[in-house]
This record gives C-alpha cells, sequence and structure tokens, in this order.
C-alpha cells in the first residue's frame, strides 16, 4: 500500500492533469474473500459489491485508485490475495464496477519510453516526473 502522502499526490497529480475527481480506495473497506483449503482466497462478490456500494455513494468520484493485492475477510480481517494477487484484484474489481476491458500493465524493471515489445529503440528512465507519466494518455 503506497504511504498516505504519495497517494495524495498522486490524486492531486492525476486530477489536475484530467479535470476530474479523484478519490483513493483502500480495497480492505471493500473486497472480501473467503479463505480456501488450497491456501488461495474466493470473493464474495455479493458481499463486496455492497461494501463498494456503500463506498461509492460516500466517494462520488470520476476516477478511483485502488490499492492492489490486499482485501479483508468476512469478519474483517486483512488479509492478501496471494499469488499474482495484483492482477486478481484488478479483475475481480473490473467484475464489480462491469468493466468492458481490465488492462493488466506486464511487471517490468522501471518506466520505458516506449513498449518494448513494439520496437528496439527504447530506454528506461533513471527519472521521472508525475506530469511526464499522465502526458502518456
Amino acid at each position: 500500500m503506497w504511504p498516505l502522502k504519495a497517494k495524495d499526490i498522486f490524486c492531486i497529480v492525476y486530477s489536475i492533469q484530467r479535470g476530474l475527481g479523484c478519490s483513493w480506495m483502500d480495497a480492505r473497506e471493500v473486497l472480501i474473500v473467503n479463505p480456501t483449503s488450497t491456501n488461495q482466497v474466493d470473493p464474495d462478490f455479493d458481499a463486496s459489491n455492497e461494501r463498494l456500494n456503500a463506498w461509492y455513494n460516500r466517494n462520488p468520484q470520476d476516477t478511483i485508485i485502488i490499492t492492489g493485492f490486499i482485501a479483508s475477510t468476512p469478519d474483517n480481517v486483512p488479509t492478501t490475495l496471494k499469488r499474482d494477487g495484483s492482477d486478481f484484484s484488478a479483475a475481480i474489481f473490473g467484475a464489480l464496477f462491469q468493466a468492458k476491458q481490465v488492462t493488466i500493465w506486464t511487471d517490468v524493471d522501471g518506466v520505458y519510453s516506449a513498449d518494448p515489445r513494439k520496437g528496439t529503440t527504447f530506454f528506461s528512465f533513471l527519472l521521472i516526473k508525475f506530469t511526464n507519466i499522465f502526458s502518456a494518455y
């Protein structure tokens, strides 16, 4: 989970760049999962959807930035989503939001100047500003 100040800065910069409102969601407040006997978790879509609706009524924004990899049990005990949990949480929230598409960014060693799969002339930035990241969108 990002430190409080970093997430606030991210929301502020994103909102300014896009002219949109932005909220930060701690997935533990919304995403409910049940542990299984195989050391995995099963999402409780009904409980999560109820919590999502309640959360959104308190935080109606155009853009929501959500923590990945974490959730809560039905007893509100924080837990992780285990292996590939960040991708799993993206897929779960995609279903909860009834998204047409979920895009998973492949894990890479930094931020590149171009998609490494689409050419040979790219480099990894040693330092990058938030504004440069958002200019790509």
